[in-house]
């Protein structure tokens, strides 16, 4: 190894070692009071002076879904007041006993909101088995009420559409899907909008730099 790269090396070592330092004096990780020992907690988001996270507990519905490893309780959002608070509430605005829901992303100075949500019929709970697909639905802060707009252009009931989070202004929007085009399971996409006809584009691969043969997503 020349005297230059072995320079080099220990620069970036000692960087890393001050960089590691500086994070454990400014960051200090602690687990939720709301997090289970048995269940999934995932992609928390500040809402407004709350918290909100995504979780399969079955506060919320009874209803379940069927699995090849059996029934599974669904999806829901659920709301905290506080990263201390112990109680918890349903975000019943994002949440349905029909469906999965989550997760949520919002944009426009928390006016408008894109949420995750089960494909499907809700006068018909069978939609809810086997092989449900999911979609990308918008919402948009009206009166004082959160009220779903419409769904995503490209929503289709033979692949997913999910996960989505999208920029301030809502433009450009990255989601998970297995729609044609994956390089393997559920790849990410990107669109953005236009709104000069309010319309959204073809979605485009990010690649194989980002994306592989497995699942990328959330």
């Amino acid at each position: 190894m020349s005297a230059l790269l072995k320079i080099r090396v220990i620069t970036i070592s000692l960087l890393f070692a001050v960089n590691s330092l500086t994070a454990q004096e400014l960051y200090k990780l602690n687990l939720l009071p709301i997090n289970t020992p048995d269940k999934n907690e995932f992609s928390v988001i500040p809402f407004e002076d709350k918290l909100l996270f995504c979780s399969d507990r079955s506060d919320f519905s009874s209803i379940k879904f069927e699995t090849v490893k059996g029934a599974k309780s669904l999806i829901n959002i659920f709301l905290i007041t506080s990263d201390s608070s112990k109680n918890l509430q349903n975000a019943e605005t994002f949440s349905s006993i029909y469906a999965h829901d989550g997760p949520i992303s919002f944009y426009e100075y928390g006016t408008k909101a894109v949420l995750t949500r089960t494909q499907n019929d809700k006068t018909k709970l069978k939609s809810l088995y086997k092989d449900t697909k999911l979609g990308i639905f918008f919402f948009e802060k009206i009166e004082g009420k959160w009220i779903e707009t419409k769904p995503f252009t490209f929503n289709d009931a033979s692949y997913s559409c999910g996960q989505a989070t999208i920029n301030e202004q809502g433009t450009v929007m990255v989601f998970s899907s297995d729609m044609p085009g994956s390089l393997g399971g559920t790849d990410l996409f990107y669109t953005t909008y236009n709104s000069e006809d309010s319309t959204w584009t073809l979605p485009v691969n990010l690649g194989p730099v980002i994306n592989s043969t497995k699942n990328e997503m959330f």
